[in-house]
């Protein structure tokens, strides 16, 4: 399981440390919350996560030689407005879908 954090800017650091705690990795597109603070916490657990707290400003950006994107919970709120979107800026898409 892996964890993808939308949440409002006050939660950031919470919802950091409740992953770290129970070892769940995480990706926290969230801008908010203390960021020195978060670094730490996910060091400190030797968990695995993804910070990008300004995932929101830039949907998506050319890479020198990515073609090909994977696009997975495309049937989900964001993969499914990631998915229409990326064909327009000429990428190759595969959309993973899992209903467990």
């Amino acid at each position: 399981m892996i964890a993808f954090d939308f949440t409002v800017p006050d939660a950031v650091n919470a919802n950091a440390d409740l992953y770290s705690k129970v070892g769940v990795p995480f990706v926290m597109g969230t801008t908010g919350g203390d960021l020195e603070m978060l670094y730490k916490r996910v060091e400190d657990s030797k968990g695995y996560a993804l910070i990008s707290p300004q995932m929101g400003k830039q949907f998506s950006r050319h890479e020198p030689g990515v073609t090909h994107v994977l696009v997975t919970g495309g049937a989900g709120f964001i993969g499914s407005h990631a998915a229409p979107r990326l064909p327009k800026d000429s990428y190759r898409i595969t959309i993973v879908v899992c209903h467990m």
